[in-house]
């Protein structure tokens, strides 16, 4: 399944309310990294953003999406993530689809045939499933 990203943004800041923002627009914004220096979400975030002109500015680091997030609250700068990674936010925070160009990341399901009709496994792709962003989260760039 394809997982769009999403700004995350503190809820004062001008885009908050949008339903969509494009990706050059937080091209002078103040960045939370939320992944590791080669991690493949951050990899692919960075040539997203060079197709929309700029290389973020990144104010602090952290190497995981909640602290991110959390940095983010506490009004550090804005963030860029995978949507299923923005679940549950914090009550001063929104998330806002990103497109033109629209960074997406594709989560695949590799399952053992002898293990296909295992409960367990059917569980955890019913679950990813459920999460999954609405159709109309992925504007295609």
């Amino acid at each position: 399944m394809d997982d769009p990203y999403v700004a995350v943004l503190p809820d004062h800041h001008p885009s908050a309310g949008r339903t969509e923002i494009e990706l050059a627009e937080l091209g002078g914004e103040q960045w939370v990294d939320n992944d590791f220096a080669h991690g493949l979400c951050r990899l692919n975030l960075l040539d997203t953003c060079t197709a929309a002109g700029f290389t973020p500015t990144f104010q602090i680091e952290a190497h995981d999406y909640a602290t991110a997030i959390a940095f983010v609250s506490a009004g550090i700068g804005i963030t860029v993530l995978p949507a299923l990674s923005a679940q549950q936010l914090p009550a001063n925070v929104r998330r806002v689809p990103v497109v033109r160009p629209a960074p997406v990341r594709s989560i695949y399901a590799v399952v053992r045939r002898s293990m296909a009709g295992a409960g367990p496994v059917q569980l955890v792709l019913e679950t990813l499933f459920a999460l999954r962003p609405a159709p109309e989260a992925y504007v295609p760039s």
